[in-house]
């Protein structure tokens, strides 16, 4: 592997140090910054030391940082502040955070620990408002005040245990959650949690969300009549199988027997099935190795030995197929630090224009930080200097003198944010695009005129979210901290050019609606986001002229699949029902677009930040219908890619607003994939990652509605009264606390947290074992201390015990995989009840039940079976105790203790909780990979 651009000396004696003191707390942390060009030959002498500052309270809290540019600003200004600062309640939250970037926000939680109420910089208060205390607990409502307006913007609905919710194991689950965006309802769940079933309302274009009414007929009459149903099925390791979305087109999935992607096919409404993936193939660590497609196109991916880096994504044309040809030859270089330093294109040639080698090569350089200095490759002959618009559209196969070399080098302060972009090209191409920066914090725009630094503050609100986007095209923004609507144009007398969205409570984006002045009339387009689907419209004034689906695929491997589907008025030059399929790069860019039969619909090349450099097409209307482009991103009209928590707006290469998630990528809340965009891609807003094509394999399923959004309360815990698996008798406890297994991503927590909140309910099993005597033999008589500790983490009467399956070593794709777990969601019959054995296995020709008893566990009956040692699935089960604590101890001594081997003697029944222990059990199988399950009570935390 040739290293093209790595130069060994910049990096000599610059390493990082971390200053801990007597606690171990990094109070100091040391970077040496040393850029492309500096002379090295005196070592570190030359490089400059950038110094991050951190400061703890006598409990170890981190009570500051600095960054390093404010660090050096505060030697000679005492008045500004640090980049962060944190106040604490007495419970060791975070009560009050104050940032340069965001703001002030201000956290005050409940005696339970819940969020109460949350005031923003700018005043807006978030209220909280939850059950009583003779209930769950649960979030009912969000209320936001700003000055003298209050308006409530969510209502959750719970169900309750009666025999409807329980048919669709919905018992207990939040099944109607009015947000924002309008009402998400939950109709159906499977036995382990998934969405099977959910439907969608949107609220009216003119109405401005409140669901102040205290009538739930009052906020359904709110709603359009339109209700959008997606539904799905699974397998029994949570897999989806197949998904029919809003408009009746079904996608189906089919995986390989370690859970992977194998194959998808679409259905459209009414229409035959076609297959979208062939196969796919992976290497023995799960990287994919090759992935042929409906169009007969194959692509293949390399991977160094040593590092398992990308080396190269080849896409072709196969012999077998009409007309082999390579399509596209992508071929990547890195430095020792993973950096990618070239990244070749040999399906490409060579050009020649004035004098110039115009090769279809792009390098780059790097500082000691890893931050992108210096960029070279090649662009469209007649580019004008990046701004938010699209550069002209070439026809494909343009040939000679279509394209011409461009240089870029960027410049950057000590807190990371870019200052400055010089551009080369052609003669007559070369300009300079400055970015000021406020002295004060890490706001940064367009430099325009004489604006100073001490200007730039002025430009955002006190949440650090941007006003205007450029001159003449404001920025609102909701009280959450997501763009609500962008002016094009502002007119005094008449309608502004204007686009507007709304927002679900994850604040995943619902609808975009864009209005144009043309003439006398209005052009008006919207688009709605539904799961697989996009729903797009356009129209003059009240009528509309074309309306067409965009059936996005979830299983279509590294590539991004959409399907053009219309319903009227479909523009020539295009078929209808039209396979895009897109291939991009190693940060999830689209380069190329294919149609079914393989050939080029579109190409593109961007700028290392963002941005077209050349684009073509076959015509325009083809054109006109790409949507997706840098980083796997959609492009508005704006100029601005949505991220999913954010806009960012590449010619500056900055976000829009600071980021929700807080320091999780660092102290500057604005900067971009860590400066370093050709190998980090950022999904979503909050946090980038490397290697997108990793990330894509596996198609996703439905979240259910219920508080997830990261500005809403933190609610981790979801409760469930349904009995979905064994019914006992009214004396009998049981518990179930699904830990979000996406929470993390979702709303930016992290897995701290929830340790914390195991712990905390842990150590309340073992206060309720201390007051176990004091049941007695009836549980209504229960002690006081017991039921109110009960009631503080929701412990419900009407449900004994949980069953969750866990895919480990192989995904239930085997026969019989669902029966089996139908098998678990028996009823009670009569006066006993029936109890099913926890443990299932997978043989090597079907699922099976090991074992059960009928009769009624509580008094006696025959042991569950014997833990049987095969690899696929584990059931864990919480069992609770009866009135006589009879439950656990018969199935430990019968079921566990005497049969289950243990490794090291270790004693699987902990007497002093309320749950079978199985610890390091060993099932002899070369994998080794049975989940441990141990005695925190959540069933679904992995240990």
């Amino acid at each position: 592997m040739m290293i093209s651009t790595f130069e060994p000396a910049l990096h000599a004696g610059t390493p990082t140090i971390s200053v801990l003191d007597g606690r171990g707390k990094t109070v100091r942390e040391l970077a040496w910054l040393r850029s492309p060009g500096a002379d090295a030959a005196a070592g570190s002498a030359d490089a400059e030391i950038l110094i991050s500052q951190h400061e703890y309270d006598a409990a170890g809290r981190l009570l500051s940082s600095v960054d390093p540019r404010l660090h050096v600003s505060r030697q000679t200004d005492a008045t500004l502040a640090p980049n962060f600062a944190w106040s604490y309640d007495l419970s060791g939250r975070a009560l009050r955070t104050e940032s340069v970037d965001q703001g002030r926000t201000v956290v005050l939680h409940d005696a339970e620990g819940r969020p109460m109420q949350i005031v923003t910089a700018t005043g807006l208060v978030r209220s909280y408002r939850y059950e009583s205390a003779d209930r769950p607990g649960r979030l009912l409502a969000v209320e936001e005040k700003e000055a003298d307006t209050t308006v409530v913007v969510e209502r959750l609905v719970w169900a309750e245990s009666g025999q409807e919710a329980k048919d669709y194991n919905l018992a207990g689950q939040c099944v109607r959650h009015y947000d924002p965006a309008g009402l998400m309802e939950l109709e159906s769940l499977s036995l382990t949690g998934t969405v099977l079933s959910q439907s969608r309302r949107l609220l009216p274009a003119e109405t401005e969300v409140d669901w102040r009414e205290e009538n739930e007929d009052d906020w359904q009459a709110a709603l359009d009549g339109d209700a959008y149903r997606t539904t799905i099925t699974v397998d029994a390791a949570n897999a989806m199988l197949t998904q029919t979305d809003a408009r009746g087109n079904r996608q189906r999935i089919v995986y390989n027997v370690a859970g992977q992607l194998e194959s998808s096919w679409l259905t459209l409404k009414e229409g035959e099935e076609q297959v979208i993936v062939r196969s796919v193939d992976y290497t023995a660590d799960g990287l994919t190795l090759s992935e042929e497609h409906g169009n007969g196109v194959m692509t293949e991916f390399d991977y160094d030995l040593r590092t398992t880096r990308l080396t190269e994504i080849v896409t072709r044309r196969p012999a077998a197929s009409k007309e082999a040809r390579l399509m596209q030859h992508l071929s990547y270089d890195y430095d020792p630090a993973g950096n990618v330093v070239s990244i070749t294109n040999d399906a490409e040639t060579t050009d020649f224009w004035y004098n110039q080698e115009v090769e279809p090569k792009n390098s780059y350089s790097y500082d000691t930080l890893y931050r992108l200095t210096k960029a070279t490759g090649r662009q469209k002959l007649s580019s004008r200097q990046q701004d938010s618009r699209l550069p002209d559209l070439s026809a494909l196969m343009a040939g000679p003198g279509a394209c011409t070399n461009y240089s870029r080098s960027y410049s950057y302060d000590h807190a990371g944010n870019l200052t400055r972009i010089r551009h080369a090209a052609a003669k007559g191409h070369n300009y300079t695009t400055d970015i000021v920066v406020s002295n004060r914090s890490n706001r940064a725009v367009l430099q325009r005129g004489d604006l100073a630094p001490g200007d730039v503050d002025g430009l955002f609100d006190a949440n650090g979210r941007q006003k205007a986007l450029q001159t003449g095209q404001t920025l609102a923004w909701n009280g959450r901290g997501e763009l609500a609507r962008l002016t094009v144009i502002s007119r005094e007398e008449e309608q502004d050019d204007c686009e507007w969205y709304r927002y679900d409570s994850a604040g995943a984006r619902i609808a975009k609606v864009s209005e144009r002045r043309v003439g006398e009339t209005t052009s008006r387009q919207r688009v709605i986001y539904l799961p697989g689907i996009e729903l797009r419209v356009k129209g003059e004034g009240t009528a509309a002229t074309e309306e067409f689906q965009v059936i996005t695929i979830g299983g279509s491997g590294c590539a991004q699949v959409r399907v053009l589907h219309w319903e009227r008025n479909k523009p020539a030059d295009i078929v209808n029902d039209q396979v895009r399929y897109g291939y991009g790069n190693l940060i999830g860019s689209l380069l190329m677009e294919l149609d079914s039969d393989g050939n080029l619909i579109s190409q593109e090349e961007y700028y290392p930040f963002g941005g077209t450099a050349m684009w073509a097409a076959r015509n325009q209307t083809e054109a006109n219908y790409k949507t997706i482009r840098y980083s796997g991103k959609e492009r508005d009209d704006s100029g601005l890619y949505y991220h999913g928590h954010r806009y960012y707006q590449p010619w500056i290469a900055r976000w829009l607003s600071a980021d929700p998630g807080g320091t999780v990528d660092g102290l500057n809340l604005y900067r971009y994939v860590r400066n370093n965009p050709v190998l980090l891609h950022d999904p979503d807003g909050r946090a980038p990652f490397a290697s997108w094509f990793r990330r894509r394999v596996v198609p996703p399923i439905l979240h259910a509605p219920g508080p997830s959004a990261p500005n809403q309360v933190p609610n981790v815990w979801q409760f469930d009264m349904s009995d979905i698996n064994l019914r006992g008798t009214p004396t009998t406890i049981g518990y179930r606390g699904i830990l979000l297994q996406d929470y993390a991503t979702v709303a930016g927590k992290n897995r701290r947290f929830y340790e914390k909140q195991v712990r905390y309910i842990e150590s309340k099993f073992k206060t309720y074992s201390a007051y176990k005597h004091q049941y007695g033999k009836s549980m209504p008589t229960q002690n006081p201390t017991v039921e109110r500790e009960l009631k503080r983490i929701h412990v419900q009467h009407d449900s004994v015990c949980d069953l969750d399956a866990q895919r480990v070593t192989e995904i239930a794709t085997r026969p019989g995989g669902q029966a089996v777990l139908d098998h678990f969601n028996r009823r009670r019959t009569g006066t006993q009840s029936t109890f099913y054995s926890p443990y299932v296995s997978m043989s090597n020709s079907a699922w099976v039940a090991l074992s059960y008893a009928k009769s009624d566990p509580f008094t006696g009956g025959t042991h569950p079976g014997r833990f049987q040692n095969q690899p696929g699935i584990v059931y864990r089960l919480l069992l609770a105790h009866d009135s006589n604590n009879n439950f656990p101890e018969h199935i430990g001594r019968s079921a566990v203790e005497n049969d289950l081997p243990v490794r090291g003697g270790t004693r699987i029944i902990a007497w002093e909780k309320w749950a079978i222990h199985l610890q390091d059990i060993h099932n002899n199988h070369p994998m080794n990979h049975w989940v441990r399950v141990d005695r925190r009570i959540n069933p679904d935390f992995r240990a």
